[in-house]
């Protein structure tokens, strides 16, 4: 379960570096649409709900600093 999430985490993350590459919104959007969705995918139940409220952290600030290297670029 955890090597699936981790795999899935580091998709993501190649989804994001390749659409900063192509400048491609498109694939913005999705590759973090599915960021949020991964943990459901694979079922993921933690002990605590901690976990998925800092995974959830870590991917909107993702998109803020995404964001932001965006708008600094036009």
């Amino acid at each position: 379960e955890w090597l699936t999430f981790v795999l899935l985490v580091l998709n993501t993350v190649f989804a994001i570096l390749t659409s900063v590459v192509y400048k491609s919104n498109t694939l913005l959007i999705f590759a973090f649409l599915l960021a949020y969705i991964n943990p459901f995918l694979v079922g993921w139940t933690s002990s605590t709900p901690y976990t998925l409220v800092i995974y959830s952290f870590v991917v909107s600030l993702g998109a803020v600093i995404v964001s932001n290297l965006y708008k600094n670029e036009k």
